[in-house]
């Protein structure tokens, strides 16, 4: 499945679940090697594999831009 990613209203955050089983330390490096700049979710307490994304600066061509990062990330079995 390809990454959707809506633009939310009201808010600055998006929480992006993983289709992946655990959040691990290769995967954070992962997302930092590709220029996205997360929290993951067990610092907010939650055990799901899940990372928050503040998108509250990003305009829609910087958007579409992540989203592909995060395709290509999932491509490669990351997310």
């Amino acid at each position: 499945h390809d990454v959707t990613c809506h633009r939310p209203s009201g808010g600055f955050y998006v929480w992006l679940k993983l289709s992946t089983d655990t959040l691990t330390k290769k995967q954070l490096d992962s997302f930092l090697a590709a220029g996205i700049l997360c929290l993951p979710s067990f610092i907010f307490g939650d055990k799901t594999p899940a990372i928050r994304l503040n998108i509250a600066r990003l305009n829609f061509e910087e958007i579409a831009r992540l989203v592909e990062k995060l395709q290509a990330l999932k491509a490669a079995g990351i997310c």
